[in-house]
This record gives C-alpha cells, structure tokens and sequence, in this order.
C-alpha cells in the first residue's frame, strides 16, 4: 500500500462480507481498513508517537470511476 510515509506491506484478510487491509507499523500498532461487499468501508489507525497514541477512525463509501 502506498500512503505519505511511502510505500508499506499490508496483510489482505478475505471474509464472507468484506476484506480487511492490515499494516503493522514499527511501534506495534496495528492500522486497518475494512470494506464491506457493499462498498461500506471503516479505516481506524492507531499509532503512537514519542509514546502518545494518537488514534482516528474515519467512516465512508467506496466508489468506482
């Protein structure tokens, strides 16, 4: 996957209802995004900084061009 801080592996996860994208970034945390078969999608990131977790999650549609 490629993102601001470049380009990182991600596991891809499969499931009956959606697939999941996973990165586990060098401090441990875990950011994921997950789409639904319906085009619903969630993308919760959780980093910590100089020991502070900074965490987010963003809610939304996934839309074809």
């Amino acid at each position: 996957m490629e993102g601001n801080a470049g380009i990182v592996e991600v596991q891809i996860y499969v499931g009956e209802d959606a697939f999941s994208f996973v990165e586990t970034t060098p401090s441990g945390a875990v950011q994921s995004t997950t789409i639904s078969n319906d085009g619903l999608a969630v993308h919760s990131r959780n980093t910590l900084i100089l020991n502070e977790f900074i965490a987010a999650q963003h809610f939304g549609n996934c839309t074809t061009d």
